[in-house]
């Protein structure tokens, strides 16, 4: 049974067991409102404002002269800080539909839309470095040295959000020779490692391409469709260049060079075996099937049935690229801020620099452009292939 007590404002509230709170996405079950404070509620109460408009104390006060930025620059990180909140409440939620062996049709939509907020929260978040930078270097100057050791570095939400998305700590840059959780308390450390070994969105978004439906089935064969679609174009290519008309040996050798040259990579996705090979080499994560489907998807992306799933895929992109944006934005704001020094933890702007080039899991969604033909050379989809969708599940 449940218990009444007293919330953090002196309310009644009904103690209610945090399980009993959340449905298996994520999301409050449809009877929440009949878990709310028995008394009226008031917004200020609501949102703990007493607790959340007092968790600023600059340590500049605390020794006896507060540095008028310095309350700013904890406003700003608090900030972030609830915005990662969100975004692992989200990530989680879609984890959780993503993680089924089989997928209702309909639960792609908020698939589709807690990711599209992701993304509009990352934004937010690129936007925000525009406030941050409000504070000049001689302003933090004012205050940095009584930060250390403490760093953004160690902000354990921002890692557990690399870790659900699909960052593996194989591809992490080092800090002075130590791994990335090395600047971290014993706890959150254990946190943040245990989050390595859970699977990610990335390996979620892979089972589910690697065993949808339409690929190959017992009268169709995506693959080699679209393989003898691709050498026909390319055949048609080679021809044109070849009889093109007013142009010198030298230059047309050149061109059919070129040529050659892209075709070869382009072939290279024929290639099973070298496919493999490049998984374990580390160049390419997807497995061949899973790459496959995406290729499918995007190539017969009209398809109503493909719509949702091409939209997916094009915002994991997004979402990808929005938090490259973000690094960017943080690197540049640390040379501006550093110069050539370092951070707190070790890590400046030559390191955060690489992290944006290097921190990128769904990389393989944007080589899917790598392999497109044009419309006109697509060969078309038989008439039943969708037929044996069983009730709109994946």
């Amino acid at each position: 049974m449940s218990q009444v007590e007293r919330g953090p404002t002196g309310e009644k509230a009904v103690k209610v067991p945090l399980i009993d709170m959340v449905s298996d996405d994520g999301s409050p079950p449809l009877n929440a409102a009949e878990e709310m404070p028995a008394e009226t509620l008031y917004y200020w109460d609501y949102l703990h404002l007493d607790y959340l408009l007092n968790a600023q104390t600059p340590k500049s006060a605390e020794r006896g002269g507060l540095v008028h930025d310095e309350y700013f620059f904890i406003v700003v990180h608090q900030t972030y800080e609830l915005w990662f909140k969100q975004i692992l409440v989200e990530l989680d939620s879609v984890m959780a539909i993503m993680a089924q062996d089989r997928i209702p049709g309909r639960e792609f939509g908020t698939v589709l839309s807690r990711l599209h907020r992701i993304n509009a929260i990352q934004r937010l978040m690129v936007s925000q470095m525009d406030v941050l930078e409000t504070l000049t270097p001689l302003d933090f100057l004012d205050f940095r040295s009584l930060l250390l050791p403490a760093s953004g570095f160690q902000s354990v939400q921002f890692r557990l959000i690399e870790n659900k998305i699909g960052l593996l700590e194989r591809d992490r840059l080092k800090i002075e020779g130590h791994n990335y959780v090395a600047t971290l308390r014993d706890d959150h450390a254990g946190l943040v490692v245990e989050s390595e070994a859970d699977p990610s969105l990335f390996d979620h978004l892979e089972a589910w391409l690697a065993r949808i439906p339409f690929v190959r089935t017992d009268s169709y064969d995506f693959v080699a469709s679209y393989e003898g679609a691709a050498k026909a174009m390319h055949r048609a290519a080679r021809a044109k260049i070849e009889g093109m008309p007013g142009v010198d040996e030298e230059t047309r050798q050149t061109q059919l060079t070129s040529f050659e040259n892209s075709t070869k990579r382009f072939g290279a996705v024929f290639d099973k075996a070298n496919w493999e090979q490049d998984i374990r080499d580390g160049s390419r994560r997807f497995s061949y099937e899973a790459f496959m489907a995406a290729l499918f998807i995007y190539l017969y992306r009209e398809e109503p049935v493909l719509q949702v799933p091409f939209r997916i895929l094009e915002m994991l992109i997004d979402i990808d690229e929005t938090l490259t944006l973000w690094r960017q934005r943080h690197a540049l704001m640390a040379h501006r801020m550093l110069g050539r020094l370092v951070g707190t933890a070790g890590s400046g702007y030559a390191y955060l620099d690489e992290t944006a080039k290097r921190y990128t899991p769904f990389k393989d969604l944007f080589d899917v452009s790598t392999y497109l033909i044009p419309r006109v050379s697509l060969p078309p989809l038989p008439e039943s292939l969708f037929g044996s969708l069983d009730g709109q599940i994946w």
